[in-house]
């Protein structure tokens, strides 16, 4: 129970950091974040029968399908140079 309590603090403390550089990047960029809502966490560890159903949440996927990816990327046009010199033969691929 110990580490489990280490483990969520470092996590907590990973979280904090990773949000105060979210911060700044966006207040460099110019970016306004939306208000913060607080998480209230307890000073003493929460027994497992007290602590609130754990709810998994899917997200849809924002990213392009394999298909509308080839479709956006511009096609690559290679060329063949020809050697300077007729003593060397081209080099294969």
């Amino acid at each position: 129970m110990t580490a489990l309590c280490a483990h969520q603090e470092h996590i907590i403390a990973t979280q904090t950091q990773h949000t105060a550089i979210l911060r700044q990047i966006q207040h460099h960029l110019g970016i306004l974040s939306t208000p913060q809502h607080t998480i209230p966490i307890p000073s003493e560890p929460i027994e497992p029968s007290q602590a609130p159903p754990f709810v998994e949440q899917t997200l849809p996927s924002k990213e392009p399908t394999t298909r509308e990816a080839e479709a956006s990327t511009p096609s690559i046009q290679t060329s063949v140079v020809e050697p300077s010199s007729s003593h060397h033969p081209p080099a294969t691929i």
